[in-house]
């Protein structure tokens, strides 16, 4: 941390910065589930709506990804080889489109606290971790009794949970504090049933 910023060290962060009709006021009307009316005749409405549909595509990668958004129009992800490479592949999709992408290394960004770089990377995987958890508890629940520990949809439920988590964790580049509950449940499950 410096005065000015928080300076990452390694690894970098990348950032993936879109422009023209992939640009983040178009991602945010998408993020926010905001409803234009349209006045425009049926050829207009239906290229809209395949902006629409490519944008919605493009938000759900980045999404999918763990990429935060940073302002309006950038998304970061950690700097390493898959990250780097998932923002490549995404940035390659969005020019093919017609879109404007530019990827792009961040060392350091000014005026912005390391707990401001983190909290939007923690908040989202806190959230899937507390909905994994309650879903562990129902299940953990049912193992109470004798009978369900070894029932077929007990255990299809249970390695759903399990493929749930690892998906998480892929994404959970800065351990939220959630997980923690989650790997504390993972083990009570194993307690009472046998590992998947």
């Amino acid at each position: 941390m410096t005065r000015s910023g928080f300076v990452f060290g390694e690894p970098l962060i990348a950032c993936l910065h879109l422009s023209g009709a992939f640009a983040g006021t178009a991602l945010a009307e998408l993020r926010s589930k905001r409803r234009t009316v349209e006045r425009d005749g049926p050829s207009v409405r239906h290229a809209r709506a395949g902006l629409r549909l490519q944008l919605l595509q493009v938000w759900r990668r980045l999404r999918a990804l763990g990429a935060i958004p940073l302002k309006r129009s950038a998304y970061l992800l950690p700097d390493t080889p898959e990250r780097y490479e998932d923002f490549q592949w995404l940035a390659q999709e969005i020019l093919r489109e017609g879109g404007e992408a530019t990827l792009i290394r961040v060392r350091q960004i000014e005026n912005v606290s390391p707990q401001d770089v983190l909290r939007p990377f923690h908040e989202p995987r806190d959230r899937d971790y507390k909905q994994l958890a309650a879903r562990y508890r129902k299940v953990l629940k049912g193992l109470d009794k004798k009978s369900a520990a070894g029932s077929a949809q007990v255990q299809e439920e249970l390695a759903r949970l399990v493929r749930e988590h690892q998906r998480i964790r892929d994404i959970d580049f800065f351990e939220a504090l959630g997980g923690a509950e989650v790997r504390r449940l993972e083990r009570a499950r194993t307690a009472k049933s046998p590992p998947l």
